[in-house]
């Protein structure tokens, strides 16, 4: 039996990307018989008609082949749920920054609502909750992938944000000696670690940010730099 191939952080976070660019695009054209209509959209990104396919076919969480046309995963397994599992569905299977008007789009196929209804509800869902939020560029994501710590215990929160203690000393070590209190200092940490797993970039910031003595002030907040 051949064995599975293991990616490298940057193979990984390249191929979540080009998945990305694929819902992207299904998201505009509806639906997909051939994936030469994908491949086409994508040939300036560098994507051809062989990689969408390979795609396509490897990440059924992601992708699905449906009455024999490729959509989306979750528009199959949203029907029927309710807004917000639909809107956790969608923005859980994106696996990153979403923007605003392909999430409306997505979702308002999903539910049948009108898209000016469901950009409202979105809109009101991110400002009000903690599972997501509206980044600087009008994304939305999913908390689930951020570093959502406050200011716990350092073991406790790695764990619980499911963080590798050596990945976030790997990103400390690229850094440097780093102030995370200049201006632009989120732009320049990632300048100096790309490409970098935006959850162990976050824990870096918090735990200087955030020291573990009780009489220290607290500088980290996890929504605001994660819309950064």
């Amino acid at each position: 039996m051949a064995k599975a191939t293991e990616l490298k952080p940057e193979q990984l976070a390249a191929r979540k990307y080009a998945d990305r660019l694929i819902l992207q695009q299904l998201t505009e054209l509806s639906e997909v018989f051939k994936p030469g209509e994908i491949a086409d959209r994508l040939k300036d990104q560098g994507l051809g008609l062989a990689a969408v396919r390979s795609l396509l076919a490897s990440n059924p969480d992601v992708f699905a082949y449906n009455e024999r046309r490729w959509v989306p995963a979750a528009r199959v397994e949203g029907q029927g749920r309710p807004f917000s599992e639909a809107i956790r569905l969608i923005t859980d299977k994106f696996g990153g920054p979403i923007p605003m008007d392909v999430l409306v789009k997505e979702a308002a196929r999903l539910t049948g609502r009108d898209e000016d209804q469901v950009r409202a509800n979105i809109e009101r869902l991110a400002s009000s909750s903690d599972d997501y939020i509206l980044t600087k560029s009008g994304d939305v994501v999913n908390a689930a992938y951020l570093f959502t710590a406050v200011d716990g215990n350092e073991d406790v929160e790695f764990t619980l944000n499911g963080v590798d203690t050596k990945e976030v000393d790997a990103v400390e070590k690229k850094l440097g000696s780093f102030d995370w209190t200049q201006p632009d200092a989120i732009i320049y940490a990632l300048e100096k670690t790309a490409p970098v797993s935006i959850k162990a970039l976050s824990a870096a910031g918090w735990r200087s940010l955030t020291p573990q003595d009780p009489f220290t002030p607290m500088l980290y907040g996890w929504k605001e730099f994660s819309a950064e």
